[in-house]
């Protein structure tokens, strides 16, 4: 067996515990169900669905960024999102 590293997919799940279950813009703790995924850089602006690019959003501030970035919205992130540090896995080769 070979370990290889492995970063996990990112899914709503993921980023609400990478950051905590807090939101990116203004700050407050929310609930899981209140949570979405924002990016950052809009996918029809050509944001990719990767870590870096993605926050924990509460529904007004999703919202209120609407399709902007967060200097065009006026709303500048509490925190950096990063890449969560990279599992092993066993891989059978």
């Amino acid at each position: 067996k070979a370990f290889v590293p492995h970063v996990p997919t990112p899914s709503k799940a993921g980023v609400y515990r990478r950051d905590r279950g807090v939101c990116a813009y203004c700050g407050r703790d929310i609930a899981f169900d209140d949570a979405s995924m924002d990016h950052i850089l809009p996918q029809s602006r050509g944001g990719p669905t990767a870590w870096d690019n993605l926050v924990n959003a509460c529904r007004r501030c999703n919202e209120k960024k609407a399709n902007r970035t967060p200097d065009q919205a006026g709303m500048p992130l509490q925190f950096k999102p990063f890449t969560p540090k990279v599992r092993l896995r066993a891989d059978l080769c």
